[in-house]
């Protein structure tokens, strides 16, 4: 049984307006394992006799002023638990704050992860004024980057459960700061472990105007120099991770601290931004790594080869890939021996696309990564419109409309006419084909993205959901690529794409936070059902794919995720008629 020690240490300096109600939501903890300490701050007001009125229930301590930074150093050094929850003298915990988060601590694997949780603002007579829910306006997958809360301001120190070991580990609230020691700590300690979101409102926030950020001269020039020394040593992979380009992390910066009303900080940031954007220049001697995996098809091969060769923009290299051919690609050597900017790799056995796309971007040396199927054509700008795209708004990633061929009739596809493709909506419906896609090689250089050689379909789809997370994929709006359709029989495509769909379904499922995205799974099993109705031509078909359908979601995802989940003993599920 996890039953560890908790300490609320609860510093005050002049606080008995607030303080008994703050001791009395400590001692009224519905977990029972934890000691009270409070030290008083040097008040010169009645705090003393308060804090004594409580007798051997708390663990007192009365020191001389020196700041709210003293007071935590002192009792976290004091304290005898496992963890430490500081409760502000004018805050309130709700009565489940520390079993709440003990019981997710007992279900994580590492039990030093740091937790936070969503929190209330009240009054001074301690009515609900609003509710802070952080899920609600930022995305799931990020609130476990260390940080990405830190830098959003959405940790309240209060909602905190920290393993005491990390302030021996990592250092103690810096005694110099008035107003922003715990930032600064949060700054620093965060990174070095992991951090979990308790989605859970357990701690009262009270606003009042005897605050300290309020009533202390130095707050506002404190939190600047704060924040740009924070800015100023996140590296740019953290900034990648956080927002997706560089642009789009400062501007966000520059919107926070405006907001805040720190101008210091907001000039700082802004001056960032002008340097950046003053950068943001196409230029032709800009490398492409243009990848095309192929397995026969010779002749359709020259074409996409022949398409390639045509760009306007020319600084490119183009990496062909043979998945084990057992065709003679005497013709694509020829071609090769006529321009050094193409490169003929090998693989020993057939890795199929996911696995010939891998070894191409092992191999390529471009700035930005390109790919191309063996039988489809980029138009002759293709490259440099959407380079120039990217580059001039600090993309990382982005995808172009594209025309489809059916034996000679070319239409733009109704459903790939959007803006943007962002998490978690991608789940849904992935308007991508791969050869409209280009990505800063800096995304599977530092990322270390690749395709899934595992799935045989779905498996860019899968990919592109994994980008999305971090980087919103921007869309040109302009078809610049042609994707060719040849007469695959419904049958086959049905196969294909229920195949996809599981896998993408599997893929999703496996995500640490994918119960959050039951609409978007369903939406994805419904748009797949459409897709295959319209494809069919009499109503046994629909009946017999909707059954194989369920059968394959449930024999490929539901089945290995409820072993996984509840052991060897699994009662047989009827699926849901919505599924249907």
């Amino acid at each position: 049984m996890f039953n560890p020690l908790v300490s609320i240490i609860i510093p005050v300096y002049n606080g008995s307006n607030y303080m008994k109600e703050a001791i009395d939501s400590a001692l009224a903890q519905t977990y029972k394992n934890i000691e009270i300490i409070v030290v008083n701050d040097g008040s010169t007001d009645n705090t003393d006799e308060i804090a004594r009125s409580y007798g051997d229930k708390i663990r007192y301590f009365k020191k001389e002023n020196g700041g709210v930074a003293t007071a935590l150093n002192l009792a976290i050094k004091e304290a005898k638990g496992d963890y430490i929850s500081w409760l502000s003298h004018d805050d309130v915990y709700y009565k489940n704050k520390i079993e709440a988060q003990i019981e997710v601590l007992n279900k994580l694997e590492d039990k030093n992860t740091i937790l936070y949780s969503d929190y209330t603002f009240i009054n001074k007579k301690s009515r609900t004024k609003s509710y802070f829910c952080i899920e609600s306006f930022n995305p799931l997958h990020k609130l476990k980057l260390p940080l990405y809360p830190i830098l959003n301001g959405l940790i309240h120190g209060c909602t905190l459960l920290i393993p005491k070991k990390c302030f021996f580990e990592v250092d103690f609230f810096d005694e110099k700061l008035k107003t922003t020691q715990d930032y600064d700590l949060w700054f620093k300690m965060f990174p070095k472990y992991k951090i979990h979101y308790v989605q859970e409102f357990l701690v009262k926030s009270r606003t009042h105007n005897n605050q300290g950020s309020k009533i202390i001269s130095s707050a506002k020039s404190e939190a600047d120099e704060l924040w740009i020394n924070m800015i100023s040593q996140i590296t740019k992979h953290d900034i990648l991770e956080l927002e997706g380009s560089e642009y789009a992390f400062y501007q966000k910066v520059h919107n926070l601290m405006q907001g805040a009303k720190y101008e210091k900080a907001a000039q700082w940031v802004k001056n960032k931004l002008d340097n950046i954007k003053n950068n943001l220049v196409y230029k032709k001697d800009v490398k492409v790594s243009i990848i095309i995996p192929f397995y026969n098809r010779i002749e359709l091969l020259k074409q996409a080869i022949k398409s390639v060769l045509n760009q306007t923009h020319s600084n490119f290299e183009l990496l062909l890939i043979n998945d084990f051919s057992n065709s003679d690609i005497s013709e694509i050597k020829e071609i090769i021996k006529q321009d050094s900017r193409i490169y003929l790799y090998d693989n020993k056995f057939k890795k199929g696309a996911s696995g010939a796309r891998n070894t191409g971007i092992s191999l390529a040396k471009g700035d930005y990564i390109a790919f191309l199927d063996s039988d489809d054509c980029f138009a002759p700008e293709k490259i440099e419109k959407q380079l120039n795209f990217m580059i001039t708004n600090d993309y990382m990633v982005s995808n172009t409309y594209y025309q489809l061929n059916k034996s000679g009739k070319f239409i733009i596809p109704k459903y790939i006419k959007v803006n943007e493709i962002v998490y978690p909506k991608i789940i849904s419906g992935c308007s991508i084909a791969t050869p409209t896609v280009m990505i800063n090689s800096v995304v599977f250089k530092e990322f270390g993205y690749k395709f899934n050689e595992n799935y045989s379909y779905g498996e860019d789809v899968c990919l592109w959901i994994d980008i999305a997370k971090y980087f919103t994929i921007k869309t040109l709006q302009e078809p610049l690529t042609t994707v060719n359709r040849y007469g695959s029989n419904t049958i086959d495509c049905a196969h294909k794409l229920l195949k996809g769909c599981s896998n993408i379904f599997s893929h999703v499922v496996n995500e640490d936070t994918f119960e959050f995205y039951s609409d978007n799974l369903y939406d994805l099993l419904k748009f797949n059902m459409n897709i295959i109705q319209k494809n069919q031509t009499s109503k046994k078909k629909n009946i017999f794919y909707k059954f194989k359908l369920s059968r394959l979601i449930y024999r490929i995802v539901f089945r290995p995720f409820l072993k996984k989940k509840y052991g060897k003993q699994i009662v047989k599920i009827r699926f849901d008629r919505k599924y249907l």
